[in-house]
């Protein structure tokens, strides 16, 4: 059963430059809420990289639903193994439209 679904093809998101909000967050975030670039942290690439003794972890070609839930877990406070809680205060500030045109963004990368 697992080899059939390792066959299956990665389900991606929208055409990352299709993407207006996505990739504006994802690139530049926004100061007004608050909420930094992810590629500051996780790479301009999504693929994640090792800065100041922290590993941040590779986001971009992840699938869709699984982005969305974790935002949404950071954002509920369900999830708490971000360093200092820093993914659960941007996730705070992230809408429903923001998360998921977040998830689509970084799926397509």
């Amino acid at each position: 059963m697992s080899a059939h679904f390792a066959a299956q093809p990665v389900m991606k998101g929208a055409v990352p430059s299709t993407n207006v909000l996505g990739r504006s967050l994802f690139e530049q975030g926004d100061g007004a809420r608050g909420i930094p670039a992810c590629s500051a942290c996780h790479g301009a690439d999504g693929k994640g990289r090792v800065a100041g003794g922290l590993a941040y972890p590779a986001i971009g070609g992840q699938h869709r639903f699984y982005l969305r839930g974790q935002l949404q877990d950071w954002r509920s406070d369900t999830r708490h193994n971000s360093p200092d809680g820093v993914m659960n205060h941007i996730a705070r500030s992230l809408g429903d439209k923001d998360i998921e045109a977040l998830a689509d963004y970084l799926s397509g990368l």
